[in-house]
This record gives structure tokens, C-alpha cells and sequence, in this order.
């Protein structure tokens, strides 16, 4: 056995080139691009159920040295592929990383051969659906040991999972007689970004890029002005599934009025349709028309690396239940960012109030005023982004 991990590869766990970029791919691109790089370990393992996403994996790795500082780069390490069936394989490398908490098949599938041949380590990302939540539930009957773990990223969702295992185990218990409970371990872990990463993006800013073909992302880059404060919003642009504009619209109108300075508003992130997209335009016309609003495809690889510099204060006032860490106000951070945020959830645990920025005080109704809201959700008559929109 070594110190190294295999890393359980399927190119939407790990790739935010997708049309629909989510915070828990780019933590998981973040991850695998921090574990080759730093990791103190003799080669790279890949692992899946087949040997497909193999070629994909080290493509991966190699736009990743392309795409790291050179002072920091090491030799390329070897790569090597196992399958999640060879569980030989992975008893001599001695842990197997999945990114998700769904570690329940894979339990059950070493449980063929000797559950201490090796452990199994998952993360906590988005917890709120019904996927997520019956992959839990199957944790508390599965094989899995006291040396398995599922990470959480903040004490947040660390508190969700452990009542949930509890509300589970106590159902199971009066419906069968017989104590069970989630054998795994649960540290906190938070996620983390590359700070140098973002230095050098800062000093290639401050020299000035090149055009970049996108329109309004140009202009915003030749056009700096010191009577305009920006402020910036990364992620997805969803009003049900990450943060109604509505508060920080009504905030910058106040802040437009009683400034002397042009207050210039920058959405980065990517809309799911049209009509999402142009209510938030007609939100804006509405509610701050003494804002300038500019919208940019978050997606695009140079406007999620260099809009940060562009702005004055990062803004994100999440209010969805899914938000179980929020890695954008860690990033805005290490672009030397002043932030505002929601004091909910896992922001409240990486922004410092009055030191890294300010927490805005949040408030929710009572527990059991939405029970029929889940319950419908449970008994599939109501969708998830329907659910999450209406919570």
C-alpha cells in the first residue's frame, strides 16, 4: 500500500469546458489540477469502470502543465489506468477518491474482496436533490468502515449530512428493531483555489491583454475610468438556483444614487434560456436604471480567469439551498477582491465580516412551513429546479 490515491475520472466531475459549468466541476478541475501538481506521490491513477475516460484523463493533465506557472512545475508524472474492478490494483494503492458522496456501489463492489483492501473517500458538493440525498441514505446500510470518509467542504453541510444520517438511522431503527449508523468519517475539508495562479493573472492584466474577440469583455479591459466603481457577480446566472438579482439590484440603485460615481454592474456566468437571461435584463431596466449592466459568458476560459481585475467589489448574494461552500468569493479573494455576500451557509465560513468583506444578514421561515413543498418533491410531482426555486 501507498500514499497515493486513485482518482475515480469521469471527464463532468473534473471539466468546466461544458455548456453547463457548475461550481462542483470547477472545484473538481481545481482538485485534480492541485493533486498532479502538488501531491506528493510517484505517479497519477486513474481510475473508472472503463477505460474510455483514460485518454481524456491525461489530455486533461497536459493542458494542465501548459497552463501552470513554470516556476512551480514539476516533471511530468506517470500515468497509470485501473479499472474500479481491480480491486488488487487498488489494494496496493490504498485509497480510491470519488468525487461525489455516492460511495455506496463502490462499497458494496469491494466488499467482494476484503473491505480493508482499501478506502473509499468521497465529497459533499450540491446535497439538496433526491440523487444526492438517496446516495446518502444507501451509506448508512452499505459496507463502508471506519477508515472510509466522505469529505465535507464546510461545517455547513458537515451539520446537513449528520442529520440526515440521524433522521435516516432512527427511521430505519423503528421500522426494524436494529441500531445502525454511517461507520465513515466526515472531516472538513474546505475547497481552496491557487493563489499564485491568480498573482500572475493579475501582473498579465496590469500589462495589458491582448483583444480577446469578445466584444463587451474588451471594452470592459480598455475602458477604466475612476469615476465608475465596478462590481461583479461570477456564476450561474439563475434566480432560482443560486441567487435572486432582485436585493443587489435594489442595493446598487441606492448605491447609484447617493454616489457621484458611475456604479457599473458586471454579471460573468451563463444563463439556462433566453427568458432567464432577459428577465434579468428587464430586472435591471427595472430596478437599478441608473446601473450599467454588462454581461459576460462566464463560461469562456479567458473571462473566467481575468474579469476579477476588471472590477472593484465582488457581490454574490446567494439565498438557494444548495449552496453548500461557494468556492467564487475565495477566488474573488485571491484577486485581491473586497467581497459582499450572503452571511448563509458556506459563505458565512470564508468571508470574514468586516476583515475579507462584509456578510449581509440572512433570514428564512421557520422549519415545517415548506413541508409541503418537499413532500411534493419527494413524491416526484414537483421537478428540482422547481423545488429549489420555490424554497
Amino acid at each position: 500500500m501507498t500514499d497515493n490515491a486513485a482518482l475515480f475520472y469521469v471527464p463532468d466531475g473534473y471539466d468546466t469546458s461544458g455548456s453547463k459549468l457548475m461550481g462542483r466541476q470547477a472545484a473538481g478541475e481545481a482538485f485534480l489540477r492541485g493533486f498532479a501538481g502538488f501531491a506528493d506521490i510517484d505517479r497519477l491513477v486513474c481510475c473508472s469502470h472503463d477505460a474510455t475516460c483514460y485518454d481524456r484523463f491525461r489530455q486533461q493533465l497536459a493542458f494542465f502543465r501548459q497552463d501552470t506557472l513554470t516556476e512551480v512545475l514539476r516533471p511530468p508524472l506517470p500515468t497509470q489506468y485501473v479499472s474500479s474492478s481491480d480491486h488488487v490494483s487498488l489494494s496496493k494503492i490504498g485509497c480510491l477518491f470519488y468525487p461525489s458522496p455516492a460511495l455506496a456501489p463502490l462499497a458494496w463492489g469491494r466488499r467482494g474482496v476484503q473491505s480493508a483492501a482499501y478506502s473509499l473517500c468521497g465529497i459533499t458538493h450540491t446535497t439538496a436533490s433526491l440523487a444526492i440525498m438517496d446516495a446518502l441514505a444507501e451509506l448508512i446500510v452499505a459496507p463502508l468502515e471506519p477508515w472510509d470518509a466522505v469529505i465535507c467542504t464546510s461545517h455547513a453541510v458537515k451539520k446537513m449530512v449528520e442529520h440526515f444520517f440521524q433522521g435516516y438511522a432512527a427511521d430505519l431503527q423503528q421500522r426494524f428493531g436494529s441500531s445502525v449508523c454511517f461507520r465513515g468519517q466526515l472531516p472538513v475539508i474546505p475547497l481552496g483555489v491557487d493563489c499564485r495562479q491568480f498573482d500572475r493573472r493579475r501582473e498579465e492584466y496590469k500589462k495589458g491583454l491582448p483583444a480577446t474577440g469578445i466584444t463587451a469583455f474588451d471594452e470592459l479591459l480598455s475602458s477604466r475610468n475612476e469615476e465608475e466603481v465596478r462590481v461583479l457577480f461570477v456564476g450561474r446566472l439563475a434566480f432560482h438556483a443560486k441567487a435572486h438579482p432582485l436585493p443587489m439590484y435594489l442595493a446598487l440603485e441606492e448605491v447609484a444614487r447617493r454616489s457621484t460615481k458611475n456604479i457599473h454592474l458586471i454579471l460573468a456566468g451563463w444563463f439556462a434560456n433566453d427568458s432567464i437571461r432577459q428577465t434579468f435584463v428587464d430586472g435591471a431596466e427595472r430596478f437599478c436604471p441608473s446601473v450599467t449592466l454588462t454581461l459576460l459568458d462566464g463560461r469562456l476560459k479567458l473571462v473566467r480567469e481575468y474579469v476579477w481585475y476588471t472590477a472593484d467589489i465582488f457581490c454574490s448574494l446567494s439565498d438557494n439551498i444548495q449552496e453548500t461552500f461557494g468556492i467564487t468569493p475565495l477566488e474573488a479573494m485571491a484577486a485581491t477582491l473586497p467581497v459582499v455576500v450572503t452571511d448563509w451557509n458556506g459563505y458565512r465560513e470564508t468571508v470574514k465580516d468586516g476583515q475579507d468583506g462584509f456578510r449581509i444578514p440572512t433570514a428564512q421561515p421557520p422549519s415545517g412551513c415548506a413541508e409541503h413543498i418537499a413532500q411534493a418533491y419527494a413524491n416526484r410531482s414537483l421537478n428540482y429546479d422547481r423545488y429549489i426555486g420555490y424554497l
